[in-house]
């Protein structure tokens, strides 16, 4: 029985936490239609785990091409019962909710690795950390073994904590880089989750088994009521009293559902990926005192040409600045540049002309010697904002290098000789350098 009486990229895209179902402006009583007739004529029916005959090419393509052998059954990505469930515990993590519903978070996301889920995130490696504690969530989910009556019907409590969840509550979207639903190995880490569990006193399922006339039984029901509840505690207290499970098992839940703030789970997942949690000035303005006007930039410090009609309006408004300023000072910051060229200051001693009509993209693209525009003549460069206001002549650059015009500001240029790979290109088509990438977080400000 088809629940949303839709297709598998649409139960694929649904879960991940995309498709129209998750959209603030879904109506569930009226998109979720055929969740309401389902809920109507056979809410208690006993339901199948997710499986689509669709993928059974794709699984067989993909097999060819790689030598490997199939899968056995066609599940979806991240609830293959076959590959990637062997914790016999999902959960969905809500992070909103539509228009009409109030969204009421009940944990904090703390991380997650990307590379399990990568089929939902669309990125094969990556890692995501969520700052301040973590970041709001709603979740909710259960688990299953074969020493309780859980697991004939895990897909009940699945659909109860998907689709149901939706239609009852509104509550949509996954958290970033994550699948909004899933087995728990392919489900973020966070601090705790609501739990349901299978109401065995009002759970009853009968069966018919008839002989088939060739030597085996055919096995259907006759009458069913399958009911879920809340499980009183929360998913991982409830895992770890469960019986089915190990302890190594029990340890690996814990890992991904905390019971605990994200402080100390967060440091771990740090420490496993080599990153240093620090606070650096590399990216800030220097001096901090100043009043610059930014007038370009790339990569982390990105400034959108849609702030801008064209680039005669950029251009204008560049020079505009260069000569109202007192100091006649543009300074390039380059939070990827090395020491000694993260902070380079062109201070102009030509006031009375000035190179047109293209002098902002001289900086950008094409550091070039054009008229107005002659080293030492027109302009002085500076690793110091001081030095530059009061023309230290001790500290001003002594090499200076634009011999390839599709090159940006400084090309070669250097304090005492020529440097490599220093210089910025706002042209993707040459922002590799020697097989590197040149430095790409840039940005160019006239001080005010």
């Amino acid at each position: 029985m088809k629940i949303a009486d839709r297709y598998y990229q649409f139960d694929k895209n649904y879960m991940d936490g995309g498709g129209e179902f998750n959209k603030k402006t879904a109506n569930p009583p009226m998109d979720g239609f055929a969740i309401g007739m389902y809920e109507t004529n056979y809410g208690n029916l006993p339901l199948n785990w997710p499986k689509y005959d669709a993928l059974v090419p794709y699984y067989t393509e993909q097999a060819a091409e790689t030598g490997k052998v199939p899968p056995s059954r066609p599940f979806m990505d991240n609830f293959n019962l076959d590959e990637s469930c062997d914790l016999r515990v999902a959960m969905c993590c809500f992070t909103d909710a539509v228009n009409s519903k109030a969204f009421v978070p009940n944990a904090k996301v703390c991380h997650h690795d990307l590379h399990p889920s990568q089929r939902s995130a669309h990125v094969s490696h990556g890692d995501a950390y969520f700052v301040g504690g973590g970041t709001d969530a709603h979740c909710v989910g259960f688990t299953w073994d074969s020493q309780t009556p859980s697991d004939p019907f895990k897909a009940n409590m699945l659909y109860e904590i998907s689709y149901k969840y939706w239609y009852d509550n509104g509550y949509i979207r996954n958290v970033p880089g994550a699948p909004m639903c899933g087995c728990i190995e392919k489900m973020p880490t966070v601090t705790t989750s609501k739990c349901i569990e299978l109401d065995p006193s009002n759970t009853q399922v009968t069966y018919q088994v008839t002989d088939d006339g060739a030597g085996g039984v055919t096995v259907s029901i006759l009458s069913s009521n399958v009911a879920v509840r809340d499980c009183g505690i929360s998913l991982e207290e409830y895992h770890d009293r469960s019986s089915g499970a190990t302890p190594e098992e029990k340890a690996a839940v814990t890992e991904k559902i905390l019971g605990d703030t994200c402080d100390a789970s967060t440091m771990r997942f740090f420490n496993s990926n080599y990153l240093v949690p620090q606070v650096t000035d590399q990216y800030d303005l220097k001096p901090a005192d100043r009043s610059w006007t930014q007038v370009a930039g790339q990569g982390t410090e990105f400034l959108p040409l849609a702030n801008y009609d064209n680039m005669v309006e950029r251009e204008e408004q560049f020079l505009r600045l260069l000569m109202a300023s007192s100091t006649k000072i543009v300074y390039r910051k380059c939070g990827d540049c090395l020491p000694g060229f993260q902070d380079i200051y062109y201070k102009r001693i030509n006031t009375a002309n000035y190179p047109s009509p293209e002098f902002l993209d001289l900086f950008l693209n094409h550091w070039a010697e054009v008229e107005f525009n002659e080293f030492d003549v027109d302009f002085e460069l500076y690793s110091d904002y001081t030095a530059a206001v009061n023309r230290d002549q001790s500290q001003k650059w002594q090499y200076h290098d634009y011999t390839d015009e599709r090159i940006g500001f400084p090309f070669e240029s250097g304090p005492t000789g020529m440097s490599e790979c220093q210089w910025n290109s706002y042209n993707p088509e040459f922002q590799v350098c020697g097989g590197y990438y040149a430095p790409v977080t840039t940005a160019f400000y006239v001080d005010s």
